[in-house]
């Protein structure tokens, strides 16, 4: 975390394999020159997109939607997350139940007290655990997302071999 910014963030998971992934994040970050939050993922679907620029601290939500050329695959279901500045940064994944939370008001500290008190390796491995989170939250969505849609494909295509099987009766 440098200037209210976490830099390094981690997301990944699957979609259909050789599909890009393409990723919203609302606000939308200020993307440097050439950089997109889009990837293609591999033969199994697994993708990895790595945020190496720094992101503001704040309150976001995500969604994910594969494309292959011109066919777009369902977005995945929304994932609000906070990036904060505490213990030199960290992502918390945020439920509906988060915002029934109260918030109390944060003790008055002097300078020198609010000052982070932790080894630069300690705040990188703050970092990598809650990319880490996030990546594994994302991942699991997104498989039982996929898990859905070969479920429906299924049962669709188990209509259409019965439809063939007993065609209407011709009057």
């Amino acid at each position: 975390m440098t200037s209210g910014t976490l830099t390094g963030i981690v997301i990944s998971g699957n979609i259909e394999p050789g599909f890009i992934a393409n990723v919203a994040i609302d606000p939308m970050p200020v993307l440097p020159e050439g950089k997109t939050l889009s990837v293609q993922s591999d033969s199994t679907g697994s993708w990895e997109l790595i945020l190496d620029f720094p992101i503001k601290s704040g309150f976001y939500k995500m969604t994910v939607q594969g494309q292959n050329e011109k066919r777009l695959t369902p977005a995945s279901d929304e994932i609000r997350f906070e990036i904060t500045q505490v213990k030199g940064g960290a992502i918390t994944i945020l439920t509906d139940e988060d915002a029934n939370e109260p918030v109390a008001a944060a003790p008055v500290t002097t300078e020198s007290e609010s000052l982070p008190k932790t080894s630069v390796w300690q705040q990188h491995m703050v970092s990598i655990f809650a990319s880490a989170g996030t990546i594994v939250l994302v991942a699991a969505l997104l498989l039982a997302r996929r898990h859905r849609l070969k479920k429906k494909r299924l049962l669709n295509s188990l209509d259409l071999a019965s439809q063939a099987n007993h065609p209407p009766d011709a009057q």
